[in-house]
């Protein structure tokens, strides 16, 4: 039994995750994407991986620079996550620069890293970031769920 690209699509779809955006740049030009393929690897070293469609153009940008970053966005900010999941990915957005990364401004979380490995991940790439700078911020997460954006709100500690 196989299962077809839109029923496991709905199907992960019930999987709750935060929102981030991908961006790189390699001197020639700057290019972002929208991403909810991405996770933790390792603590020491720090390592944490995502997931590229291989029609995205970010991916010459990325195997050019071998370095991109990631900004995990805050519950206002989806507007940013529209933006760059079509395929405008740049034209005319004001990046922040940040440890010589393009960065997303006021992002709940700012990671820059250098690309440690890349793997074939069937219909996308698979860049394995040795994290080289952290930057957090203020403010509550936007989450993706069955389709929709969410508002999140951190748990209180216990």
């Amino acid at each position: 039994m196989s299962v077809d690209p839109q029923s496991f699509r709905a199907a992960l779809g019930h999987f709750c995750s935060g929102v981030t955006v991908v961006t790189a740049d390699d001197g020639a030009e700057t290019r972002a994407i929208t991403a909810s393929a991405f996770t933790s690897v390792s603590l020491t070293p720090p390592l944490v991986l995502v997931c590229v469609s291989r029609e995205a153009r970010i991916n010459d940008v990325i195997h050019a620079s071998r370095r991109y970053a990631v900004s995990i966005l805050n519950d206002a900010q989806a507007h940013v996550s529209d933006r760059f999941g079509r395929r405008a990915e740049r034209e005319d957005f004001d990046f922040e620069y940040w440890n010589g990364h393009p960065v997303i401004a006021g992002a709940l979380l700012h990671l820059a890293m250098d690309v440690s490995d890349i793997f074939d991940g069937g219909d996308h790439h698979i860049y394995l970031g040795h994290v080289k700078h952290v930057r957090m911020g203020e403010g509550e997460p936007l989450i993706y769920f069955r389709g929709r954006y969410h508002r999140g709100r951190s748990p209180e500690p216990q």
